[in-house]
């Protein structure tokens, strides 16, 4: 036997000791495994996708703002009427607008003051150069001395303004076509410096505003008191008041201040608010304050603010005046005023004056008035502010 025999008889042997193997059963098994992995794969990257995906959906869902809807508008309120402010009717001169009087003695005026027999037209009576005219300022009735007539007591005046070196109070008595004198209630010659108003009181009594000096403003400004006169026997003695000016009355002390005039839009034009404060920081309470206010003429009172509130207009603005009311010592009150507007344009805060007719306020009295310290100014302006 040859080398080659030995090598085949060789690789016989090997053949019978070695079992086959089929292939085709294992690639078959392999790629189900793969499969399987593949599959699992699959799924837990679905599973990932879906929960990342259901992420977002919630986060959007929580972050996501709705689309914001259209601007809102305010609906402004209706404009408040109030009652036409009625200026209070002066009396006229009565029976003082033709009349002969005789007008008793001035005291130590009489150098230049007439007295005697006038005839009074339209309440005055003026002699010529170098005396000064009789003015009558105002007049009241009362049966001053029981006897059941009316008795005719009026102020009187020699010349006019601070100028006058004399003032008087005087009932007269009517007798055919005459006034006479009765007698004098009081007059400048008694003490006082100057009358500013006079009233008649129950029982025929007349009381007599009188000032302890000489202005030219509001009588309010300086000491001024109610004195009570009564005919006693022939003649008026003073039966109530007081009979002296004290060194240190107590006194008022107004002043007002204010928000400005902010107007926001509103359904068919504007609507705005002023807040007004007012303050009494004396030791006298003011009885009948009233706060005036000014607006542009285009601006109209709305809301419930305006209880006790008169309008009027003038050329320029239209003036709302307020009562507030009595207003007690060291007292500070706090007034919301509403106002709308079809069409309004801004005005700056400045100084009262022609450019400033139409936003500002004043805080005053009405008569008859109580004592009030002097104020460096009796008016406050505002803005007027538009969007």
């Amino acid at each position: 036997m040859n080398d080659l025999d030995e090598l085949r008889t060789g690789l016989a042997h090997i053949a019978e000791e070695v079992a086959p193997v089929d292939l085709h059963a294992r690639v078959l098994a392999s790629s189900r495994r793969v499969a399987r992995r593949r599959a699992v794969a699959g799924v837990a990257t679905a599973c990932a996708a879906a929960v990342v995906a259901s992420a977002v959906v919630i986060d959007m869902n929580r972050v996501a703002p709705s689309p914001p809807g259209p601007p809102t508008t305010s609906v402004a309120p209706q404009p408040t009427t109030l009652p036409s402010y009625v200026e209070t009717p002066t009396p006229g001169s009565g029976p003082f607008a033709n009349a002969t009087v005789t007008v008793p003695t001035w005291g130590p005026a009489d150098t230049t003051c007439v007295t005697g027999r006038v005839r009074i037209v339209d309440g005055q009576y003026y002699r010529g150069a170098g005396t000064r005219p009789v003015n009558v300022l105002s007049w009241v009735t009362a049966d001053v001395d029981g006897d059941g007539r009316d008795d005719y007591v009026a102020h009187l005046k020699c010349g006019e303004g601070t100028e006058s070196p004399a003032e008087q109070v005087v009932a007269f008595r009517r007798s055919g076509g005459q006034l006479l004198p009765l007698g004098r209630v009081v007059g400048t010659q008694d003490g006082p410096a100057m009358l500013t108003a006079l009233e008649a009181r129950d029982g025929g009594r007349i009381a007599v505003q009188v000032l302890a000096e000489v202005t030219d403003g509001s009588a309010q400004f300086v000491p001024h008191q109610w004195r009570v006169y009564g005919w006693r026997g022939a003649r008026f003695r003073q039966v109530a008041g007081p009979t002296s000016f004290p060194a240190d009355p107590p006194a008022a002390a107004l002043s007002v201040r204010s928000s400005a005039l902010t107007f926001h839009r509103a359904s068919g034009g504007y609507a705005g608010e002023l807040t007004v404060t007012v303050l009494n920081g004396g030791t006298l309470a003011v009885p009948r304050a009233e706060l005036a206010v000014f607006v542009p003429a285009q601006v109209r009172p709305a809301g419930d603010g305006w209880t006790g509130c008169t309008e009027a207009a003038d050329a320029e603005a239209v003036v709302l005046r307020c009562t507030v009311g009595d207003l007690g010592a060291g007292e500070t009150r706090q007034l919301h005023l509403g106002f709308v507007a079809s069409a309004i344009q801004g005005r700056p805060d400045g100084a009262v004056g022609p450019d400033n007719h139409d936003h500002y306020l004043t805080l005053d009295q009405r008569p008859p008035y109580v004592l009030e310290k002097p104020r460096d100014a009796v008016e406050a302006s505002f803005a007027v502010v538009v969007p």
